[in-house]
């Protein structure tokens, strides 16, 4: 029962639209995947994820992002990594806070 208590927040949470993505499982899913080589366009294309919508949640944590500009550029802009420009579009409520 304590491994299980340990790992479980872990476990993916199913909604009838998809997955309600925590911070630990951004960095199961993409961790290694390239997310700073990809634009903003590339990781909504390839999650199904509105390219509007993503902007606005970015927007909303004072981010903005160029066209053709990477995870990578955006993230380095604001002192952010590109998993929390990720974790910013996927999950509800994130604040990254500063890096410095």
């Amino acid at each position: 029962m304590n491994l299980y208590g340990m790992i479980k927040k872990f476990e993916r949470k199913e909604i009838e639209i998809g997955i309600v993505y925590t911070p630990e499982l951004v960095d199961e899913k993409f961790a290694g995947t390239g997310v700073g080589r990809k634009t903003l366009a590339q990781i909504c294309e390839e999650n199904n994820i509105d390219l509007n919508l993503a902007k606005k949640k970015l927007s909303e944590n004072g981010i903005s992002a160029k066209k053709g500009e990477t995870t990578k550029e955006i993230a380095s802009r604001y002192d952010k990594l590109p998993m929390d420009i990720l974790k910013i579009i996927l999950v509800e409520d994130y604040n990254p806070g500063s890096r410095r």
